[in-house]
């Protein structure tokens, strides 16, 4: 309700601006009206076409202030319509089947730790069924063994994260497993059941803790620029940190009411178990002889998206390596 007023407001000052700009533009028409008028009386015809020039470069500047103005309007009206969704509605998805959602990464000769930082975002994402692809636009044979090391490096970075992110994931999926043999025996109770979920949330919240704090270490990561650091740790971890100690405290009070519904119970478990249980992966679409080798960064997430949904084979031959399709044959 209090951001509903604020748009309002907004809406009802800038009609007002509008309002009085149309006024001004009046009265600087009338009076540049006036001027062309007497030019023209006077003989003057240079003059007067200055006066329609200098009239019309007026009227553009004009034109750019309506439609900033009439923008403004629109965007706080589509604010006022827009209700997002409840929590309850957004976390369905942990009820059911899902489609699987990639989220892929361009980088051209970044830096490690810069990239580290955007697979850890795209990875802790509220979403099940999800996999993270490491797009690697570096020419396949470097010419220079420090391209040589920073490719290796950046090929190693996605596994590297992918044990870490197992190992992170494992006691959540365990106790998913836990959870559905006690549910299939008949041994899962309500109050039990919401007791174990408040613990795996504070382990998570403690998870989350722990790379807050390892951001406050200057020497882990010193290719970080400042403000990447700042940002992650205050605006990422932290918030996630939060988030879970927020859920641990709603879970405490249905712990004292007797215990969260079994419903609520399988989606937290199922929510747990996928956190972590996040597929990491590489593409380098220059190592493929019948894909785009552009030097842009479009054509390397075209390039992936057009095999996206289709059976393709990875296939090599004395010129090089490329994809084959089994149902289509590949000419070159």
């Amino acid at each position: 309700m209090k951001n509903n007023r604020y748009y309002r407001n907004q809406i009802w000052i800038t009609k007002v601006f509008l309002l009085l700009t149309i006024v001004a533009c009046s009265f600087a028409g009338f009076e540049m009206f006036g001027i062309f008028w007497e030019q023209l009386l006077d003989r003057r015809p240079f003059a007067a076409i200055g006066q329609v020039a200098f009239f019309f470069i007026i009227a553009l500047l004009t034109y750019g202030n309506f439609v900033y103005q009439f923008t403004r309007i629109g965007y706080f009206k589509r604010l006022l319509k827009h209700s997002p969704l409840s929590r309850a509605e957004l976390e369905k998805i942990y009820k059911q089947d899902c489609p699987p959602l990639a989220v892929l990464v361009p980088s051209y000769k970044e830096e490690l730790d810069v990239v580290r930082e955007t697979l850890l975002s795209a990875a802790l994402q509220d979403y099940p069924n999800r996999r993270v692809v490491l797009l690697i636009d570096d020419p396949p044979r470097p010419k220079s063994y420090a391209d040589f090391e920073a490719l290796q490096n950046m090929r190693a970075l996605p596994n590297s994260l992918q044990k870490e992110f197992n190992e992170a994931a494992y006691p959540f999926i365990q106790a998913q497993k836990e959870y559905l043999e006690r549910k299939l025996s008949h041994k899962s109770k309500p109050l039990k059941e919401t007791e174990r979920l408040i613990q795996l949330y504070k382990d998570i919240a403690f998870w989350f803790q722990n790379r807050v704090n390892s951001y406050n270490d200057p020497a882990i990561r010193k290719e970080l620029p400042e403000h990447i650091r700042a940002f992650m740790r205050d605006f990422f971890f932290k918030e996630w940190d939060i988030l879970h100690l927020e859920r641990a405290s709603e879970l405490e009070l249905l712990w004292a009411k007797g215990g969260a519904d079994p419903e609520r119970i399988e989606k937290e478990y199922n929510r747990l178990a996928s956190l972590f249980s996040v597929n990491f992966s590489t593409f380098e679409r220059k190592k493929y002889l019948n894909l785009s080798h552009l030097p842009n960064k479009a054509m390397n997430l075209n390039s992936y998206i057009a095999l996206l949904g289709k059976r393709w084979k990875e296939r090599e031959d004395s010129h090089g390596f490329f994809w084959k399709n089994p149902t289509i044959p590949i000419f070159f």
